[in-house]
Formats: structure tokens, C-alpha cells, sequence
């Protein structure tokens, strides 16, 4: 299983009615939520306009002032960009 999954998983379980109930016990269940979290990243494969938008911007802002080398700390800045606009915080 990849650490997204967990990650993913994890987060779910923490933020079901039981996870809040139990937050200690997290570490044991959050495999059941396993489903539930491929599902959400599936849905996530397919960037939405306003996610791949804002990508390109963070990218653009990147390479205008020559910082984008295309290294993982500036694919982790246009991923995180991507995600506050699928959030709806960008």
C-alpha cells in the first residue's frame, strides 16, 4: 500500500463520527477506511480546470523567475497549489 493510501485512510478514519469518538485507537482501524481512501484518490486523477490552472501558474511564477528546475521541491509546489484549488482555498 503506498503512503497516500494511509495518508489518505488515516484521515478519513479521523474524521468519521467513530475516529473523533476514538481517536486513540486510530492506528489499529484506519485500514478499514483503506476503500474509502482509493476511492477519493481515484477520484482525484483527473485534475479539475481550476486544478490544472492553477498548476500552470505556480509553474509559470516558477520558471519567470528561473527558480523551476522541475526538482521534487518544485513539483511539491505545483501539487500543492492543485490541491488548495481542489479544496476551494485557492
Amino acid at each position: 500500500m503506498s503512503e497516500m493510501v494511509e495518508r489518505v485512510a488515516r484521515a478519513i478514519c479521523l474524521a468519521s463520527d467513530w475516529g473523533k469518538a476514538h481517536p486513540e485507537h486510530v492506528d489499529k482501524t484506519w485500514p478499514a477506511w483503506e476503500p474509502e481512501a482509493r476511492a477519493a484518490i481515484e477520484a482525484m486523477r483527473e485534475p479539475t480546470i481550476k486544478m490544472a490552472s492553477q498548476g500552470l501558474k505556480e509553474w509559470q511564477c516558477a520558471t519567470d523567475t528561473g527558480d523551476l528546475d522541475t526538482d521534487a521541491h518544485d513539483m511539491e509546489l505545483i501539487w500543492k497549489a492543485m490541491i488548495q484549488a481542489a479544496l476551494g482555498d485557492g
